[in-house]
C-alpha cells in the first residue's frame, strides 16, 4: 500500500520537473523611465494662476502625460511616461489659504495623471507578458483609448478634484 501511494506521488514530481525545465521562461518586467517635467506659473489669485496654466500648459492642458512603449525583436519591452505638471513660482509668499487650495488642486492634478501613467504600465506588462505575440500596436491603440475615455468618465480630473 505504502509503495502504490508513492508511485502516484513520483508521476507528480516527473510532472513538476519536467514543467519547470521545459517551460517557456517568464516574461520580464517592463524596463520603466518615469520622467517629470514642469512649466512654471506665478501669481496671486485662483485666476491669475488659472489663466497662467490655459497659457503655459503643454497642448493646452494643466497638466499632461506621455507615455511611449518600445520592445525589441527579442521582444525586450520599455516604457518611458513624462509626466508634465504646473510648478508654482510664488508659492512661498502667497497667502496660506491660496497655498492650501493649490496644494489640495495638485495633489488631485497628480493623482489623475498617474492614472494615464497606469494605462501606459499596463499597455506595456500587457505586451511584455504576451511575449509580443500579441499585436503590440493594438494593445497601445486600446489603453491609448483608455486614456481618452478616462479623460471623459473623470472630466480631465476634475471628479478626481483637480479643478482650481
Amino acid at each position: 500500500m505504502m509503495q502504490h501511494s508513492h508511485g502516484l506521488v513520483r508521476p507528480c514530481w516527473i510532472a513538476l520537473v519536467a514543467a519547470l525545465l521545459f517551460a517557456a521562461p517568464a516574461a520580464a518586467d517592463p524596463k520603466v523611465t518615469v520622467t517629470t517635467s514642469y512649466y512654471t506659473v506665478d501669481g496671486n489669485s485662483v485666476d491669475e494662476l488659472r489663466d497662467q496654466m490655459n497659457r503655459n500648459g503643454l497642448k493646452g492642458f494643466w497638466a499632461y502625460t506621455s507615455w511611449y512603449v518600445s520592445w525589441s525583436a527579442a521582444c525586450h519591452v520599455s516604457l518611458r511616461i513624462v509626466y508634465t505638471l504646473p510648478r508654482w513660482r510664488s508659492r512661498d509668499v502667497a497667502p496660506a489659504e491660496l497655498r492650501t487650495k493649490w496644494d489640495k488642486f495638485l495633489a488631485s492634478l497628480i493623482t489623475h495623471e498617474r492614472g494615464h501613467g497606469t494605462h501606459g504600465r499596463n499597455a506595456a506588462s500587457e505586451i511584455d507578458h504576451s511575449r509580443c505575440a500579441t499585436n503590440p500596436g493594438n494593445i497601445i491603440r486600446r489603453w491609448a483609448n483608455q486614456d481618452r475615455t478616462y479623460d471623459i468618465t473623470t472630466r480631465h480630473g476634475r471628479t478626481q478634484g483637480a479643478e482650481f
